[in-house]
């Protein structure tokens, strides 16, 4: 209970926090047809085989991933290190070892990252919009959040996908 607790205010803050420009551009200039033609294909995304994501693995070297300072940011992601700190310390952490948690782990791990490919895709379009508008601000704005809420946790997914993927051949 406590964990899915930290799990979802950790969600909300970054939900909250990359979503605030593109929503704040939506209403600026109104939903208008191109919020909808930018949606669609966005969501279309979830429906690509899993093949697709996996041949966007950026490395099938964990240590590639680390060096791009991954571990950093896992410290403030739901699951992440800070939560698992604060688990331990009141002894609620349930460690994933069967094989059966490490395919439960690998499903949801596929989940998240077609979350985040959708959400990728209808702010890196929105963000062109926003350049063809000339709102160069709210590009940056746009960018910076994609680059926080999605690129890296989909990157995050990728380098978990390695570790579990050794954990189950193992």
């Amino acid at each position: 209970m406590k964990r899915q607790l930290l799990n979802q205010l950790i969600n909300i803050f970054w939900t909250v926090l990359a979503f605030a420009p593109v929503l704040a551009f939506w209403l600026a200039i109104g939903m208008n047809v191109y919020f909808y033609l930018f949606i669609i294909p966005s969501i279309c995304l979830l429906f690509l085989p899993n093949h697709f994501y996996e041949r966007l693995q950026l490395s099938d070297r964990p240590e590639d991933y680390q060096r791009l300072g991954l571990k950093f940011f896992r410290r403030y992601t739901q699951d992440g290190d800070i939560v698992k700190q604060i688990l331990r310390k009141d002894n609620s952490l349930k460690l994933r070892r069967t094989k059966k948690e490490f395919v439960n782990y690998h499903r949801t791990i596929e989940v998240y990252e077609r979350y985040h490919m959708v959400c990728f895709a209808f702010f890196l379009l929105t963000g062109f919009y926003a350049i063809a508008l000339a709102n160069f601000a709210i590009f940056i704005l746009i960018t910076m959040a994609n680059i926080l809420y999605n690129v890296i946790p989909l990157l995050l997914q990728q380098y978990n996908r390695l570790r579990i993927q050794r954990l189950l051949t193992d």
